[in-house]
This record gives C-alpha cells, structure tokens and sequence, in this order.
C-alpha cells in the first residue's frame, strides 16, 4: 500500500512473491507490470512453470 503508479514492462523472468502459505516463484513470460497504491499487477503472455521458492534458477 502507498506505491507511487508505475507502469512497465518486463522481460521473461522468475518472479518471486509471498503470501500467507509462504515464499512462491514462477517462470514468466515477458508482459507488463502495474503498481499502484494496493498493489502490482503483472499480465503475461503466459507460464513457463511453477516452481518452489528454493529452487535454483537455471
């Protein structure tokens, strides 16, 4: 909360995050990145695959 808006884009990545469950990482496509007051937002084009939080990137 309280990000000043930003509106970006992003190259095919990990994209790590956490939540009530824990730490999570993702293999993304590149897309866009939104941030605003309550949030970040990402549209992709797609999943390359989930992964756990520890695993090593490749």
């Amino acid at each position: 909360p309280g990000h000043a808006p930003l509106l970006g884009e992003t190259v095919t990545a990990p994209l790590r995050y956490a939540d009530g469950l824990g730490e999570h990482a993702l293999d993304l496509a590149a897309g866009i990145l939104q941030v605003d007051r309550d949030g970040v937002t990402v549209f992709t084009g797609g999943l390359a695959r989930k992964r756990d939080a520890g695993d090593e990137e490749e």
